[in-house]
């Protein structure tokens, strides 16, 4: 009677065990497309900034030319 109690647990934590397998790779799998959305915002940052600094310099270009004008 244990020993078909021992086998019935046995494969019952097997059951969990590929359950808890598939949540965990969900997870994963949902935290690399997280992790891909971040690195394409970061990439877009950096581009808006690099914009941001080509206007600066365009900007103070421009002073420059109106003050010696």
């Amino acid at each position: 009677m244990k020993i078909v109690q021992i086998g019935t647990q046995l494969v019952e934590g097997q059951k969990e065990l590929r359950e808890g397998q598939k949540e965990l790779l969900g997870g994963q799998k949902q935290l690399i497309g997280g992790q891909r959305q971040l690195i394409d915002g970061q990439k877009q940052l950096i581009e808006g900034q690099q914009r941001l600094l080509e206007g600066q310099q365009k900007l103070i270009e421009g002073q420059r030319q109106l003050i010696e004008g």
